[in-house]
């Protein structure tokens, strides 16, 4: 089962894209909202990520407790602050998480939680010269579980589909 996070669609323009390349390796996905409408509207809401952890982390263990997904491996998938909380989540989730996705994500929120996360990691960095992909090396580096960066083409908002393409495969073969 895949969790993919966001605050909202906007922050993540193309979820259905990965959700669909997932879904096409036979595994399945949930694609989960972690603000309220009220909340979107309210600035920056999006950066508590205490909430935003505790939302996922809900929602994880809502998907664990379910009869047809108890015993299934989980991945959490997020962008943008939603990484943050993705990596938090995983931390305080131990085990319960196989794999985890950091989709051109706020990986520096999510310092005081990096040492807790053993879960296989993969970074999806847009512009590797950015100042974006020194807070992912930064956090990769504080990672006691295995951790890849996959550089990609485009900006730190547009989604191409080559990391689609190269993130479903990741995801499908540690989740198998």
């Amino acid at each position: 089962v895949v969790a993919l996070a966001t605050t909202t669609r906007v922050d993540w323009p193309h979820p259905d894209a990965l959700a669909a390349a997932l879904r096409d390796r036979g595994l399945g996905t949930l694609l989960v909202c972690l603000l309220t409408d009220r909340e979107r509207r309210v600035p920056h809401a999006g950066f508590d990520v205490s909430l935003l952890t505790d939302r996922l982390t809900a929602t994880a263990e809502w998907v664990r407790g379910r009869e047809e997904t108890a015993g299934l491996p989980l991945c959490c998938v997020g962008s943008s602050t939603a990484a943050a909380a993705v990596l938090s989540a995983a931390a305080r989730l131990g085990d319960d998480v196989a794999a985890i996705v950091s989709w051109g994500g706020r990986t520096d929120l999510a310092t005081g939680s990096l040492s807790g996360v053993r879960a296989p990691t993969l970074f999806v960095v847009y512009r590797p010269g950015a100042a974006s992909a020194d807070l992912v090396r930064t956090a990769r580096a504080r990672l006691p579980g295995p951790a890849e960066i996959l550089a990609a083409d485009g900006t730190d908002s547009g989604v191409t589909e080559a990391p689609v393409d190269r993130t479903a495969p990741w995801v499908a073969t540690r989740l198998s």
